[in-house]
């Protein structure tokens, strides 16, 4: 293969690994050696190519001396351009970075406050994405007393290349789902109660009617929605007065269950 063709290839094949998400910084390193090997090796074959009589007297010691200062020179050049496309500081890995690598077991974490709120209800559990990352989700339907409970995780993940940081993608999953809460009458209170066990929360409710805890720890978001048992000719104060609380609880022991590595 000719020399430009292939030193062409070698920086496509580093660009797709940057954008290869799986592997990320791993692939880009590879890729950057690979690269550096293919230069050295260009380099060299034009050397005894111009002079054949080079491979026998060179010494091997200068052969050695290039390929480490055009190592070098690769690494100078591309390992700082990897660095700021795959953004490692974003990683779960990296120091001082605290956040969940898994989520927990909704139907277990809800498990408690379901025997409160829908002690009737059977835990119907659903897998899949929630926006900004994998999701997970219980909703226990009350049908004997009427009531129903729904809690469900989002976990932010870090994408690396050009993107942001897992946490980052929990912040607008929270955004998210206070937009999908909101209603025209409904209303919307910042909760400090929750301080201790998520780094934001809030409360959306329709007077008399149903409860929806929204709150943040780290990289995972969670969602409580509790509408109570029907309460028609009740004062929707005293409605509010007992769900409020039993919903804000359902939270705290749901955010509680959030394993921060």
């Amino acid at each position: 293969m000719p020399d430009l063709p292939r030193l062409l290839l070698l920086p496509a094949l580093l660009i797709a690994g940057i954008w290869f998400r799986s592997q990320n910084m791993m692939a880009c390193l590879i890729l950057t050696v690979l690269l550096g090997v293919g230069l050295v090796s260009s380099v060299l074959r034009r050397r005894l190519a111009a002079d054949p009589s080079a491979a026998q007297v060179a010494s091997p010691r200068m052969t050695f001396f290039d390929m480490g200062c055009m190592g070098l020179v690769a690494a100078v050049v591309f390992v700082p351009i990897i660095l700021v496309a795959d953004r490692p500081w974003n990683a779960p890995w990296w120091p001082g970075r605290h956040e969940a690598s898994q989520l927990p077991d909704p139907c277990a974490a809800g498990a408690a406050a379901a025997v409160r709120l829908t002690p009737a209800g059977i835990a119907e559990r659903k897998d899949g994405n929630g926006g900004y990352g994998p999701g997970s989700s219980c909703v226990w339907r009350d049908d004997e007393n009427g009531g129903t409970l729904w809690l469900e995780y989002v976990r932010g993940e870090w994408e690396g290349s050009f993107g942001g940081s897992a946490t980052a993608k929990a912040r607008k999953q929270h955004a998210l789902n206070l937009r999908g809460a909101e209603g025209r009458t409904s209303r919307t209170i910042t909760l400090d109660g929750l301080d201790g066990v998520s780094d934001e929360a809030l409360r959306v409710w329709q007077p008399g009617g149903d409860v929806t805890v929204l709150a943040r720890r780290a990289n995972v978001t969670v969602k409580v929605w509790y509408l109570p048992p029907p309460s028609t000719g009740q004062d929707p104060t005293r409605v509010d007065s007992s769900s409020f609380p039993a919903a804000e609880q359902a939270a705290r022991e749901a955010l509680a269950s959030i394993k921060v590595d």
